[in-house]
C-alpha cells in the first residue's frame, strides 16, 4: 500500500492480480489496473509513479493521473524479490538471497550490490524497507526462528 496524496491510497491485490486506486475518504474504487503476475510490496518514486514486485523477479512501474492508473515500463531485477524502495531517482531491492540489497536505476541497471561480505549474519531476511527525507535508506528485517523441538 501507498499513500498517493491525502485521500487517495494505491493497493495491490494478489488474488485479483491487480493494482487498486481508492479514495480514501470516500471509501471508493477510483481505478484498477491488471497485471501480469501477482504483485508484491510497492513504494511510490515520485508524486506519479508507482514501483510494483510483481513476480519474483520484475518491477511493474504504475503512472498516477487524474485519478487513473496506467502501466509503464517493466524492469527486470534479480529472482527473489523480498522489498523495494526508492531514493534519489533510484530503487533499493531487497531479495530472499544473496546479494541482498542492491541500489537499481529506474532502467533496471544494478549500481551497487549489497552481499554483506566479511559479515554474513548483518542480513538474513532484509524485508521492510523505507527512505527518509535525507535520502537514506532504513531496513527492516524479518527474523527467522525455527519452533523450539521438545522430545
Amino acid at each position: 500500500m501507498a499513500a498517493v496524496t491525502p485521500g487517495t491510497l494505491l493497493i495491490s491485490i494478489e488474488g485479483k492480480k491487480c493494482v487498486q486506486l481508492l479514495d480514501n475518504r470516500k471509501e471508493w474504487l477510483l481505478c484498477e489496473v491488471q497485471l501480469q503476475d501477482v504483485p508484491g510490496r510497492m513504494c511510490l518514486t515520485d508524486g506519479n509513479t508507482a514501483a510494483v514486485c510483481v513476480g519474483e523477479d520484475e518491477i511493474q512501474m504504475i503512472h498516477v493521473k487524474d485519478k487513473t492508473l496506467t502501466l509503464g515500463r517493466v524492469v527486470t531485477v534479480g529472482k527473489n524479490i523480498l522489498g523495494i524502495t526508492s531514493s534519489s531517482n533510484t530503487l533499493m531491492v531487497s531479495y530472499w538471497r544473496k546479494p541482498w540489497l542492491e541500489k537499481v536505476s529506474m532502467d533496471g541497471t544494478v549500481l551497487k550490490q549489497f552481499d554483506m561480505k566479511g559479515n554474513p549474519q548483518h542480513f538474513q531476511y532484509p524485508d521492510f524497507m523505507c527512505s527518509t527525507p535525507d535520502g537514506s535508506v532504513s531496513v527492516c528485517e524479518l527474523v527467522y526462528k525455527p519452533e523450539a523441538r521438545v522430545e
